[in-house]
């Protein structure tokens, strides 16, 4: 992955399961629904491979994950679980935006 935010990418693709569509996923990370809507396009593109069956009444749901894009949403979580905090911190001095860094299972991580 290249390019400026790689890992805001990633975290931000990882949260997409635990919401019903993207506009409420980007809500929940503080972000506008074409911001997100971007971040996965891009990721798409890096990747080359489709990670969501979109609704095509409804550009902003999706249908379901793809099987590229479940294998990325468990990838891009485990590494955000395993990255110790110290580092999550001086990421987040980056972005400005830490909700779009925690995952459910790294904000359980005590700090070092």
């Amino acid at each position: 992955m290249t390019g400026s935010r790689p890992w805001k990418r990633l975290a931000a693709f990882a949260q997409l399961p635990h919401h019903p569509s993207l506009r409420a996923t980007a809500d929940a990370l503080g972000l506008h629904h074409k911001t997100l809507t971007k971040y996965i396009q891009r990721l798409e593109r890096e990747l080359g491979q489709p990670l969501l069956n979109r609704a095509p009444a409804a550009p902003y749901a999706y249908t379901t994950l793809t099987s590229e894009g479940l294998a990325l949403v468990e990838a891009a979580t485990a590494f955000l679980a395993a990255a110790p905090a110290r580092t999550r911190r001086v990421l987040t001095l980056f972005t400005g935006e830490p909700r779009a860094w925690t995952t459910p299972a790294a904000s359980n991580i005590p700090p070092h």
